[in-house]
């Protein structure tokens, strides 16, 4: 089985010190040297190939070393560098290890140096691949923390939000739009009929409706609304900056889009519609979060009393078929 010479970029502007380097690589590395003379060419170069490892000498021509190290920051080079500086330069090594370089190795008065380059290779090599297993381990840990995070504030059976996040958002939302004197409004909705299609389908259909009244609410609404299941068929949205006429038109298009939406279940086409009460936020009859909720219900109701399919504001019934 053949395996892929090491790929390595050379930045060497001496030529005798990049020869030597180059062969030295190859000899005990294998590696494939390409060698460039500037900061500027190896900044080219690594935007048009790929490389495992720069070996790149500290004083170039135009861009230093930490230049360099800057620069494929910037631009988001991920390769290790090893620097390869003067001799009574560490002080200078050390800057470039806190840029971002690897590892160092020291010139001296003769070529002896670039015997020690590639154990300093391997070794950046080696840490290169612990820095991103560590790095992978922590966006996997962000990843799943992020993943649970969502669990805890989304319903199973629909991804809509869930009460343990109502209960966050809510008096938030109450309090801002106290504050600054927005209108809000909620809006209580409930599935109609939902107990006779359990009881004749089984509760995998019900089940079923619910995740698609769901939907159709969730795709309706615009982004700055928040949508909840608030229990069993009933669902809470909160409509920031909306007043009771905003609230009402959505609502009877929440109505229409449901009513045309049948759901196929196994064999089955269900017909559905929703009934839905509304309160909007005022500061003489809305005294706080929970009475907006209330108030709500209330509406929602009255809308159920008044045969289903059916938005009612506070004020005032509103049949949706209209």
């Amino acid at each position: 089985m053949t395996t892929t010479p090491l790929r390595v970029l050379l930045i060497e502007d001496n030529q005798k010190h990049s020869t030597v380097m180059s062969d030295e690589l190859h000899r005990r590395l294998g590696a494939t040297v390409t060698t460039v003379t500037s900061g500027e060419d190896a900044l080219t170069e690594l935007a048009q190939n790929t490389y495992e490892v720069v070996v790149m000498d500290f004083s170039l021509p135009g861009m230093d070393g930490l230049s360099v190290l800057r620069t494929m920051s910037e631009r988001r080079f991920d390769v290790p560098v090893v620097l390869v500086t003067g001799m009574g330069d560490e002080q200078t090594a050390v800057r470039a290890l806190k840029a971002g370089a690897y590892d160092y190795v020291v010139k001296g008065q003769g070529l002896d140096f670039a015997r020690q380059l590639p154990a300093a290779v391997e070794d950046a090599l080696k840490a290169f691949q612990v820095d991103r297993q560590r790095q992978d381990r922590m966006r996997q840990l962000t990843q799943e923390r992020e993943r649970l995070a969502q669990l805890s504030i989304r319903d199973d059976l629909t991804e809509l939000f869930n009460r343990r996040h109502l209960a966050r958002v809510l008096p938030a939302e109450f309090e801002r739009a106290r504050r600054y004197q927005y209108p809000l409004s909620a809006m209580m909705t409930d599935i109609d009929g939902l107990k006779a299609i359990n009881s004749k389908h089984g509760h995998r259909c019900g089940s079923a409706v619910i995740r698609h009244v769901a939907g159709i609410i969730w795709r309706a609404v615009r982004i700055s609304d928040v949508c909840f299941r608030y229990g069993g068929d009933e669902f809470l949205l909160l409509l920031p900056s909306t007043p009771a006429k905003g609230a009402l038109i959505l609502g009877r298009r929440l109505c229409r889009l449901v009513a045309k939406a049948p759901l196929d279940f196994e064999g089955n086409t269900l017909s559905l519609s929703i009934s839905i009460g509304i309160a909007t936020f005022h500061r003489e009859s809305c005294g706080s979060h929970d009475d907006l909720v209330k108030i709500s219900d209330q509406a929602l109701y009255r809308a159920k009393a008044a045969g289903g399919n059916t938005v009612v504001a506070a004020e005032g019934p509103s049949p949706a078929t209209e």
